[in-house]
This record gives C-alpha cells, structure tokens and sequence, in this order.
C-alpha cells in the first residue's frame, strides 16, 4: 500500500491529483488519497506533495516533493517560462524545483508533468497560426530542442524509480498484448479522388519553376495514378484492404461530408472496415459539433456503420477546452486524436501515451481520452519543406526508432500520400 498526501495551495489539488492518476495509469499500486497529514494512520510510504510543513515531512522514508512559492507563483499569476525553466528542459530536467525543505526532493515532478500534460502552455500563449494552430515552433520543447523526447514518460520513470528505491517496487505495465512496441496508424479521409483544380496548380507550379530554372524539391510528384481515377480508387482499396489483411489496428477517419463522386467509395469503405480489426473515426470540422448535438448519431445513420468511439478535428483547427466540453457532452465519443503539432513531428503534451484531458477553463480532469499523434505526412512537406524521397526516409527512420527503443508511437497517414510513389509507399 501507498500513501499520497496532495496538501498544497486549494487550486493545484485537482491538478495534482489529476497527474497522480495518470502516473498510476501505467505504474500499477495499490494507493489510498489524502489531503490532510492528520488523517493518515498507518507506518507506510507516503508520497507528499506540499507546500506545508507537518510531522511526515521529518520522515526521510517519505517521497518529498516541497512546492515551491514560485511555482505557486507561476500557476496563480499565469506566468511564462524563463531561460532557467529552458535550460532545465535542454538536459531533460523538470522545468520547476521544489522548495529547498529538508528531505524535499530537488525538482518538483508534479507540477512540471501538469504542465504539459495540460496543454498549459497553449493556453496562455497568443501565438497561432492563421487557423488558429498552436505551432511546434513556438513551444518550449522546441526551444530546449527536445520536441521529440516524450519528457513525461521520462520523469514518471524517475518517479517510480524514487519509489522503488523507498521499498515499494514498482513497475510500467506492459503494452498491449505484452508487446514491446505498438506503432499506431490512422488515416484521414479526407477526398478520394483527387481535384483537377488542385492537379492543375501543381502543373503551373512544376512549369513555372521549370521556366525561371526555381528548385522547388516538396512539390509532389505527377504519378500516373493522379491523372485517372480509377487508379485513385484501386489504391484506395488497396490501402484498406491490406491494413486489415495485415492486422494493423488503423482508424479511418471520415468527414461528414463528400462530393458524390467519392460517396460510394466510402459507403464501401465504412461497410469493410466496421467490425474489423479496424475502426471508423468521425473527421469533423469544428463547426459540426458547433450546430449539431446528435453528430455521431447522423454520421452513424447516413454511413450504416455500429462502431464509433473516436475522433480527429479537420486540420486540426481547435481549441482544446472547447473541443473536449463538447465532446463530453456528445457522451458516445470515448477518445480524440487531434492533439499534435501540424508543422513538426513531436509530442504536444509530451507524453506518449494515452491520457485524460485536464480542462484549465474548468479545473478537472474530463473522461475523454486524449490519444497523442507524433507526426502526419504532411507536415514533412507542407512545412518542413522536404522531398518525397525526403519524407519517406524520414517516416521510415521514426518507425525503426519505434521498434528500437519500444512504446508507442501514433502516426497519421492521408490517404492521398500514396497516389504519388504508390510503389515505395505501399511498402514502406
């Protein structure tokens, strides 16, 4: 048994809380919640994170974690990280230390995993893009240049390390169906058959670099397969076709609505894959749940599908707050996959893993599951600007590390990516 003691300032409890919860999500103990030493009545090990003094704090068997008044500070006042906050996070340290107490640990875990398993840092930063995107770019952990290190998931291994050490010994779960590492794909849906428009500007673009001699290396290839759409709808078919021969757990996400063209496609799709080892996820733009409270239930209906339990936001224009309270009251879909960076590969609330949402509007923890997404096709050529070749190499060496080092690793593929290189893509 374990104790954790949560006594700090009134409005970081829930907060506190929330980040206990989600450390023993994956760290299995069997733990009893306490918000005042007085109630504790038992010799054993006691996790406390306070910024007040009492009896337990002398016990140096105890896991210490004093906070600090200016983390107090920090979260009351809504103040941004400083340059020792950076610097902490350029070595993979906490971004905050605890308050210099007698057997308090050095660096406060809690609070530094709140921070960005919240999103806190979003949500008081004014920087977007014309959608309204918050950017990898402008986030700390690209600042301290570990935009790709899932920071989380390694101070919850520190802290399950200082508990061990203390005699309590505890360990990760393992992943699903005891595997080492999980690579999970999902596609977005979002037309099948390729606009001639969008055909015709890439021609006038590949001409006009042509013309005045311009390198231009991310423009996408004209692959046969984009000038016919019958070709376009065979590699359709092909796509998810192949992820359920070859067991992959892929999520097709589809949008609400189509041009008739591509309709009959995707009944034909949503008919396969619902049921399968697959599933089908709803691609809403925002606005949809804005003017519709019974969306899952018409996109259920007008695709003839059982099955809906998760979701991605359409180019991933949203606000986090208002995206989970809507789906919350929505009550039937369980998880969303919209947290990612558009422009970088990299962890947004860098952790890994699946998680709870935490609602700073609200101050509590919300039921819907948050399944972070490291990276997307297009954001190797939309904004890093790398070629197809480029881009290729690139998510194969994410997919080698992922096999490599373990755990899981979330990527979103459109299905488009592979109506240009369909061989190589197919096989990649």
């Amino acid at each position: 048994m374990l104790n954790i003691l949560i006594d700090c300032d009134k409005s970081f409890i829930p907060k506190a809380q929330y980040v206990f919860e989600t450390f023993f999500t994956y760290y299995r103990a069997k733990t009893s919640f306490f918000y005042k030493y007085e109630d504790i009545n038992n010799d054993y090990l006691t996790v406390i994170y306070s910024n007040k003094l009492n009896t337990l704090i002398e016990d140096k068997n105890n896991l210490i974690f004093f906070k600090s008044k200016e983390t107090i500070e920090f979260f009351k006042n809504q103040l941004k990280p400083n340059k020792n906050h950076v610097s902490n996070l350029k070595s993979f340290k906490p971004l905050f230390t605890c308050g210099k107490e007698r057997n308090s640990e050095e660096f406060d875990l809690i609070a530094s995993c709140f921070y960005f398993l919240s999103l806190w840092q979003e949500q008081d930063n004014q920087l977007t893009d014309i959608k309204g995107r918050f950017l990898a770019k402008d986030s700390i952990q690209y600042e301290a240049k570990n935009l790709e290190t899932p920071l989380v998931d390694l101070w919850f291994n520190l802290l399950a390390e200082k508990i061990s050490k203390r005699g309590l010994e505890i360990k990760k779960v393992d992943l699903l169906n005891n595997k080492k590492n999980i690579i999970n794909l999902s596609h977005d849906i979002d037309f099948v058959y390729e606009n001639y428009i969008k055909l015709f500007n890439l021609a006038k673009k590949k001409v006009y670099n042509l013309i005045y001699n311009k390198q231009n290396k991310n423009l996408s290839s004209f692959s046969y397969n984009r000038l016919f759409p019958y070709k376009q709808k065979d590699i359709f078919n092909i796509l998810y076709i192949n992820t359920i021969k070859k067991g992959f757990n892929s999520t097709f996400n589809i949008m609400m609505e189509y041009s008739k063209n591509d309709l009959n496609a995707i009944y034909k799709l949503c008919k396969v894959i619902d049921g399968s080892n697959c599933e089908i996820g709803i691609h809403p733009v925002m606005n949809d749940f804005n003017i519709d409270e019974n969306l899952v239930y018409k996109f259920k209906k007008k695709y003839k599908v059982r099955n809906v339990h998760g979701m991605r936001i359409h180019e991933l224009a949203f606000s986090p707050d208002d995206l989970y309270s809507l789906l919350e009251k929505n009550n039937e879909i369980f998880y969303d996959n919209s947290i990612m960076f558009p422009d970088l590969p990299g962890f947004r609330t860098s952790f890994s893993l699946p998680h709870k949402y935490y609602s700073k509007k609200d101050n509590r923890i919300m039921d819907i599951v948050c399944i972070p997404v490291f990276t997307m096709d297009t954001s190797f050529t939309k904004y890093m600007k790398l070629s197809e070749k480029e881009t290729e190499d690139r998510m194969n060496e994410i997919i080698q590390n992922n096999i490599i080092k373990g755990g899981i690793t979330s990527i979103l593929i459109h299905n488009n990516f592979f109506y240009s290189r369909t061989k190589q893509r197919i096989k990649l």
